[in-house]
């Protein structure tokens, strides 16, 4: 019996997809940047957003290669959970 190779074509397709659409830092910091401007609005929107740009830095990443999770380390305890995955991310921390 032949097997049909197309499902396994798909599945590969799709993790070297995510793979390559895995956010990185720089995703996480504009994320965090455009999520507090859209919160807040307005001029002090967009300069709280400048500042929650800079908050990225202060996270921590694991790197899963196809999805990654962003976190603050605070004593030793991951807190402020955000999962990336195709260039998009669910906050956890709620």
């Amino acid at each position: 019996m032949k097997k049909n190779p197309l499902g396994l074509i798909v599945i590969i397709a799709a993790l070297v997809g995510l793979f390559a659409l895995n956010p990185d830092k720089e995703d996480f910091s504009t994320y965090l940047q455009r999520k507090t401007e859209k919160s807040i609005g307005g001029a002090f929107g967009r300069l709280a957003g400048g500042v929650a740009s800079l908050a990225g830095n202060a996270y921590q990443r694991d790197n899963w290669l196809f999805m990654s999770l962003f976190y603050m380390d605070v004593n030793g305890k991951k807190t402020s959970k955000h999962l990336g995955i195709a260039k998009m991310f669910i906050d956890f921390s709620k």
